[in-house]
């Protein structure tokens, strides 16, 4: 986490703390994304971020309110399609191709009205922590 803050020029305020994991966002930040932290370290870990605001965008310009077409078009064939065992959503699961992001996953949660699918949710983070809908395990 400090490394995050030394980046960021900002602390990071954890607002939740128990066993299973912490949660903070980036203080002064009105758009800041919920941060999921490992629980049991002095200087914990983000394990996952989660956007919590449209104006929260990918470096490929999707987030939350994007059409579904938006992110096949910005991910290709990285995308995986997959449905939550938990909610019944479809997501889109970017896997990265570079060896230095392989423990990681972006995660797009679709929801569709109307017809058409678009992003309700949208996370970062490691394998193993994003997967799940929730930012701590149950």
């Amino acid at each position: 986490m400090s490394e995050a803050e030394d980046a960021l020029g900002l602390p990071i305020v954890v607002m939740m703390r128990d066993a299973r994991c912490s949660l903070g966002w980036i203080a002064g930040d009105p758009h800041s994304p919920i941060l999921a932290l490992a629980a049991n370290d002095a200087d914990p870990v983000i394990l996952r971020a989660e956007a919590t605001t449209r104006n929260q965008l990918t470096i490929s310009n999707v987030g939350i309110g994007s059409t579904a077409d938006a992110v096949r078009a910005a991910y290709g064939d990285q995308l995986v399609e997959k449905i939550d065992p938990d909610t019944g959503l479809t997501q889109l699961v970017f896997e990265p191709n570079e060896a230095v992001d392989a423990n990681y996953r972006l995660v797009f949660d679709l929801e569709t009205e109307n017809g058409e699918s678009t992003v309700a949710a949208m996370r970062i983070g490691q394998i193993g922590e994003v997967e799940r809908t929730e930012p701590c395990p149950s």
